[in-house]
């Protein structure tokens, strides 16, 4: 299955040598994206290849090869990386098909925007707005990550694990009002 990708271009130049033009040296194409189910590593990233150029998913490890696999729900940066040092980035993101309003603000109303805890009036900040919820997914994400969140002695209900990875899935992919 084939996602929507969100992309986002950056040229430089590692190069400090005056005689090397790294402008508009390397285009990255993105072949395919298949996206990666919450919870799984199955997404992939195919870059188009590029004669005399290397790929490389982390920045710090380069090969021939424009593919990279077992990707789990995320932004990734892709790097593509000249004989003369001049580089391109893309940012790809590879989805999961969790959504913010059918997935996430459902878990997050019944289990933190309720009496005591995140509502009107109650703890800051109010997640029955989806608007804080998307401004304040970093901290949501820690917070979860941690298992602070929610803490163990609120009268709400419980969070699965099931919705706690859920609402980490759609940080992970940045958080999209969706």
């Amino acid at each position: 299955m084939l996602i929507l990708l969100l992309i986002i271009t950056t040229i430089s130049c590692k190069k400090e040598d005056p005689e090397i033009n790294c402008q508009d040296n390397i285009q990255i194409e993105i072949q395919s994206t298949t996206d990666a189910p919450c919870g799984t590593t199955s997404g992939v990233i195919e870059i188009n290849p590029i004669p005399n150029i290397e790929f490389s998913i982390d920045g710090v490890n380069f090969s021939e090869s424009g593919t990279f696999q077992n990707l789990g729900p995320g932004i990734f940066t892709i790097t593509a990386m000249d004989q003369d040092g001049c580089m391109e980035t893309k940012k790809v993101t590879v989805f999961s098909g969790i959504s913010l309003v059918s997935d996430v603000m459902p878990v997050i109303e019944t289990t933190c925007a309720i009496s005591a805890c995140h509502v009107s009036g109650e703890q800051s900040p109010n997640f029955s707005l989806k608007e804080n919820v998307i401004a304040n997914a970093p901290i949501v994400r820690n917070k979860l990550s941690e298992e602070a969140m929610p803490p163990n002695n609120t009268a709400g209900p419980e969070l699965s694990t099931a919705d706690r990875d859920k609402i980490i899935c759609w940080i992970a992919e940045g958080a999209l009002d969706n």
